[in-house]
């Protein structure tokens, strides 16, 4: 039976994924109308206005359901003290304009050139631009949860949660466990990453090591880190790329 609180911040990832995935399906959208295969940068300013609203929108919320999850975590967890006030996203619009750029008409331009039908490049660059539009999204309540956990007296840090069929890195970054140095609070993602993070309390911070990073800490210090990707993709391959074939029996 999973733990309440493992239980608890799965949910969150849960909700976030899905709250994107409203976000991610307007971008779909405007990026099938917007974006001429032929002129791949002449509509890309309109585009990018409209993405850049949506995805600010986006961090908006998901910082608001960090932010009540966090709350939720902290009742559950049975934790007192003073709560630490809550934080606004930033607006970055120079970076995600990079990044929007980039998987976007530039894809598209250079897989045009490479050989591809204009149609078929305008596919992979809008599944590239939505998937980096997720990590644009996630990357704002991942941050405010861990910049929670760093000014919380009674945090002991923030341990990975990941959606339940990881890729090999992210299941690295899980089998790590909880992270209680503030010198390293930064959460690495990759575009289309779906992880979020789980708080861990002084109280109880042995609570920070749930059944999926038991199972993939073990595995890697069965294989290292020459043999980590082959060994847990043959691990995973067993039940439709989810994490219950290793944590089976943990």
């Amino acid at each position: 039976m999973a733990d309440s609180d493992v239980a608890l911040a799965q949910a969150h990832m849960r909700q976030q994924v899905k709250d994107v995935a409203v976000v991610q399906r307007a971008l779909g959208v405007a990026f099938d109308r917007m974006i001429d295969p032929s002129r791949p940068y002449s509509n890309f300013g309109e585009y990018l206005k409209f993405a850049l609203r949506i995805i600010e929108a986006g961090r908006a919320k998901g910082t608001i359901t960090a932010d009540r999850y966090y709350q939720a975590a902290r009742l559950l967890g049975g934790v007192g003290g003073k709560l630490p006030a809550f934080g606004k996203p930033e607006f970055e619009a120079e970076r995600w304009a990079a990044s929007l750029r980039a998987t976007g008409p530039a894809n598209l331009y250079d897989r045009i050139v490479a050989g591809q039908t204009p149609t078929e490049a305008k596919v992979f660059a809008q599944v590239a631009t939505l998937s980096a539009a997720k990590r644009l999204i996630l990357d704002a309540p991942r941050a405010e949860l861990i910049d929670l956990t760093r000014r919380d007296t009674e945090s002991a840090g923030w341990a990975r949660v990941s959606d339940g069929k990881p890729c090999y890195f992210c299941a690295m970054l899980v089998s790590r466990g909880p992270v209680y140095s503030e010198d390293t609070v930064r959460f690495i993602a990759h575009d289309g990453c779906g992880c979020s993070v789980r708080s861990v309390w002084k109280k109880d911070p042995t609570r920070g090591w749930d059944k999926d990073a038991k199972a993939l800490a073990a595995l890697w210090k069965e294989t290292g880190a020459d043999g980590w990707r082959s060994a847990y993709t043959k691990s995973i391959s067993a039940d439709g790329a989810t994490l219950s074939s290793i944590t089976k029996g943990t």
